[in-house]
């Protein structure tokens, strides 16, 4: 019998790889630290709740920015607060921060806007452009 099968991470419950094999097959696919569970999932729109290893679809996330415009004087910061653990926060330069306390500041010293994305387990995906000014 075939199953469908997702490999998650036993620290935030994100999904790295999912897909379709013999029902007995489905633990044999963990790998790289990651663990599996029989469920038809995708990244996009699942991920794994630890309490009790069972696929749980992700919501809207209503997490945001104090403000979405700040001075470029290195100074002035944005806040993006009530994030749950273990959110990836990845910058224009490519740089990401794993939040661990619940908020990441951002402030910059040259003009320009600046794309910032924010990948939270149990949440969409979700994006702000913020725009430093002189």
């Amino acid at each position: 019998m075939i199953s469908s099968f997702v490999l998650y991470s036993p620290l935030d419950g994100r999904i790295e790889l999912y897909g379709r094999c013999l029902t007995s097959l489905v633990s044999a696919q963990e790998q790289r630290g990651l663990l599996s569970i029989e469920a038809e999932g995708n990244t996009l729109n699942h991920y794994v709740q630890l309490t009790d290893n069972s696929l749980q679809s992700k919501t809207e996330a209503s997490y945001s920015f104090d403000t979405l415009v700040i001075q470029a004087d290195g100074i002035e910061e944005a806040t993006l607060s009530g994030l749950p653990l273990q959110t990836i926060v990845t910058f224009s330069d490519g740089s990401s921060e794993t939040v661990m306390d619940g908020s990441v500041e951002f402030s910059v010293d040259l003009e320009g806007s600046y794309l910032i994305h924010v990948d939270s387990p149990e949440y969409f995906k979700k994006e702000f452009t913020i725009e430093a000014t002189a």
